[in-house]
Formats: structure tokens, C-alpha cells, sequence
């Protein structure tokens, strides 16, 4: 199993992972599960990961997982919930070919537990990157996440980030705020999970959000890296909170001049004020446009009261 995960060989890897648990009843060693979780997982072989979880999950219903199996079986709930949020969304109904449901039925007629998938057969039929609908992808995560709890896996900050970037897709901050909390109680939260909700944050203009975040960071005694920083700008711009990213450049670059030399500040400035003249211009236009309407109306009003 090893040797074809190792040379990308999904199916066969696939293969005789399912003989060995037809012919002696047993998982193979955490290296080879881990081996082919990966290439499923580089593969984007969702039908075959699918596969692979089914059997897991039937398996460890009856043996209940040791510690060192259950941090091996969050790792592959994480790189499966993963793989479905790759899957690109569903736009146009489309019948898989009848080759890869073939593909998929011998594969699936190898595994006598692969009955309870929680991918539906339009989706676990193909193998190559079938579309999913976001409320598809929602219900088989939620099932997911159920299965972990009752099998007493614990979360990491690698699958909480997941989730999180699942709720940026949904544009959701309730289901982030609520994940975010659930994290904190189990885990300290990660750098990338701010990342994560300050991009939620600029993508819903939440300003109240930002705020919150960078309380937190503050509390937690994280340093926000670049990134973070520009995508706080660029939200506090989108939103014409002009003096309060002033204030957030000038505390940054007091508490942490490591990140906010003289010479990003003076980019960031520069951005700043790129994006407060374009602003000005913008309303211009809207005012001159304004105008241009109420002149017309004014000038209509008068035609008919002189016709009159």
C-alpha cells in the first residue's frame, strides 16, 4: 500500500487496502493508512475517500479507536471534510459516465461495509472532481462532524480552520462565531484562524467583526503578520473607515515595529490615501449625477406647468 501511495496510485492503493480488510478483517499498519488517505486525498478521489471512510467508520463503530488511532482518524475526517470543500459547486445538472460509475461500483462491491456514505450516488460515482451544491456539501460536513463527536475524536486547529474557511464560502459569521468559540474551549486558536476571520470579516464590511478580532489577538498576545494587516486595511477601505485604519497603522507600529517598519507604514499609507481619493472622486460623480437628475426633473416640472 506504501509503495503505490507513494507512486500516486490511488486505485491500487485502494485496492489492497479493501482486500486486506476482506481477507483478515483488520485496518493495516498507521503509515499505510495515513499513505493512502494522502493520495486519496492529493487525487481528489472523493468517491475512493468516501470509500475509505465508510469502512473506518463501520470498523471503528465495533472497535472502539485507541489514542493514537483517534488522532490518526481526526487527521483523515479533517483531509476528507477538506475534499469536499474543494469540490468545485454544483452549476449544471450533469450525469456521470458510465465508466466511472463502473469504476466506482467495483470498487464499492469490494467493501462489504460501504453502505452508509454520507455522500450522495451522484457524487461518490465519480472520481474526478464531480460538483457538489453548497447545501450538499453543508449536510455531509454537519454528518461528518456528528461521527467524530460520537466516536470521541477530539478536534485540532487544523480542523477548526477548515470549518472556518467552509463559513467564509458560506459567507455564515454565526456558524463562525459559534465554531470560533467551540475552538477556544478546546484548543488555543491558531494565527491562521484569524486570517481566516478577519477575511470573513472584509468579505461581509463586519467592522464590529474586525474589532473583535484584533481585540483578541491583542489579548492572546498574537502579532498580526502582513497579511493580516493588509486584509484589515483593505477592510477598513472598503468601508470608508478612513481614521479608524490611521489609528490601527500607528498602534501597530508602536507595539509591533517589527511588522510595521517605516516602509510598509508608508506603503500602507500610500494605499490609504490611494483608496480615500477614489472614494472622493466616486462621490463626485454620484453628486454631479445627482445633480444632473434634479435639474432634469426640474426642468420637466417647468415644461408642464408651462403647457398647462
Amino acid at each position: 500500500m506504501i509503495y503505490y501511495a507513494k507512486h500516486g496510485e490511488a486505485d491500487q492503493c485502494l485496492k489492497h487496502y479493501l482486500q486486506l480488510l476482506e481477507s483478515q478483517g483488520k485496518l493495516p499498519c498507521h503509515e499505510a493508512l495515513h499513505q493512502l488517505a494522502r493520495v486519496l486525498y492529493s487525487k481528489r478521489h472523493l468517491s475512493g475517500f468516501s470509500i475509505l471512510h465508510d469502512t473506518l467508520l463501520a470498523y471503528y463503530k465495533l472497535n472502539p479507536p485507541s489514542g493514537r488511532q483517534s488522532r490518526n482518524l481526526a487527521y483523515i475526517y479533517t483531509m476528507f471534510i477538506n475534499l469536499i470543500m474543494r469540490q468545485p459547486n454544483y452549476t449544471k445538472k450533469r450525469s456521470p459516465t458510465s465508466s466511472n460509475v463502473r469504476k466506482s461500483q467495483r470498487l464499492s462491491d469490494q467493501s462489504p461495509r460501504y453502505s452508509s456514505s454520507p455522500l450522495p450516488l451522484s457524487v461518490t460515482s465519480s472520481t474526478t472532481s464531480p460538483s457538489m451544491t453548497m447545501t450538499t456539501k453543508t449536510t455531509t460536513i454537519i454528518q461528518l462532524c456528528q461521527e467524530m463527536r460520537e466516536l470521541g475524536l477530539t478536534g485540532s486547529p487544523v480542523l477548526y480552520n477548515s470549518l472556518l474557511k467552509f463559513c467564509v464560502m458560506k459567507m455564515d459569521s454565526a456558524l463562525a462565531t459559534s465554531l470560533y468559540k467551540e475552538l477556544v474551549n478546546i484548543c488555543p486558536p491558531t494565527k491562521h484562524t484569524y486570517s481566516i476571520l478577519l477575511d470573513l470579516a472584509r468579505k461581509q464590511k463586519d467592522s464590529g467583526l474586525i474589532l473583535q478580532v484584533l481585540d483578541r489577538l491583542e489579548l492572546d498576545g498574537i502579532v498580526p503578520d502582513r497579511p493580516m494587516v493588509s486584509t484589515v486595511m483593505l477592510a477598513l477601505c472598503d468601508q470608508q473607515q478612513y481614521m479608524m485604519a490611521i489609528e490601527f497603522v500607528d498602534q501597530l507600529a508602536r507595539h509591533a515595529p517589527q511588522v510595521m517598519g517605516p516602509q510598509y507604514k508608508s506603503v500602507l499609507m500610500d494605499t490609504l490615501d490611494r483608496h480615500y481619493q477614489q472614494h472622493k472622486r466616486k462621490n463626485k460623480r454620484q453628486q454631479r449625477y445627482l445633480q444632473q437628475q434634479n435639474q432634469d426633473q426640474a426642468a420637466r416640472k417647468l415644461q408642464q406647468s408651462m403647457e398647462l
